[in-house]
């Protein structure tokens, strides 16, 4: 009697389990070196796009991966739906942060906004990065 072998290959199959289990672990929340879009930009309404615009530019001049949500929702709405996505920080852009040069920007499960100048918020962005 010849005793049963089983032949198991799978060359990408610990790379999937990998990831599986880190989003599992993390719960889809990634922390902020590891998501894939680290900050949305939420412009209030559509005369605010364009100050978005320069300043996602100047975040990806930096190796941070931004998004920009210039959809016709309200600005609840887009919170409620960049949280769903779990994206680390939200940037609230609006008159007040033109006119102020400031960032309104709201950590991912916190309700409090903190204001801080564009050139404080990347650094405080490069520093969460790893440094390769």
């Amino acid at each position: 009697e010849v005793p049963p072998v089983m032949v198991h290959r799978a060359i990408l199959g610990s790379y999937e389990r990998f990831l599986a289990l880190l989003i599992e672990h993390f719960a889809g929340a990634f922390p902020f070196w590891l998501s894939p879009i680290q900050v949305k930009i939420l412009p209030v309404g559509k005369d605010h796009i364009e100050y978005s615009n320069k300043i996602s530019s100047l975040l990806k001049d930096n190796d941070i991966r931004v998004e920009i949500d210039d959809s016709d929702n309200t600005v609840g709405k887009k919170i409620r739906e960049a949280e769903m996505e779990k994206v680390p920080l939200i940037i609230v852009l609006g008159d007040k942060e033109i006119n102020s040069g400031d960032l309104a920007i709201r950590k991912r499960g916190e309700r409090d906004i903190v204001n801080m100048s564009i050139d404080d918020f990347i650094k405080i962005s490069k520093d969460l990065l790893p440094n390769i």
